[in-house]
């Protein structure tokens, strides 16, 4: 629907002599960002509506590391997704509905 619901905020360098860190910033209820995301928070994969489509034109997902690893691939013709939380998260119940009958490589 074209709503900013969060953004993933990238941070050169990172902490502990780490070459990058990433976190998530959410709107909250006065429209200003805080950092992290709330429990209630909707969380959805990453360029879901090109997801969405794949999966009713019948096409493979592929689920990947991180947003640079699905935006190469989909300039390769290839549709990509990841989760916000990193290649370290646990899939969450939302995710696996959002590609219920989706061929998942």
């Amino acid at each position: 629907q074209n709503n900013l619901l969060y953004k993933k905020v990238r941070i050169e360098p990172g902490k502990n002599g780490k070459t990058k860190d990433f976190y998530i910033s959410s709107i909250n209820l006065n429209g200003e960002w805080k950092k992290g995301l709330s429990r209630t928070s909707k969380r959805f994969l990453y360029r879901i509506n090109d997801v969405l489509k794949a999966i009713q034109e019948g096409k493979e997902i592929y689920l990947v590391e991180g947003e640079k690893d699905a935006d190469r691939l989909f300039r390769e013709g290839l549709i990509a997704t990841t989760m916000i939380e990193g290649a370290g998260a646990k899939i969450r119940p939302e995710y696996v509905q959002q590609v219920q009958n989706a061929k998942i490589i």
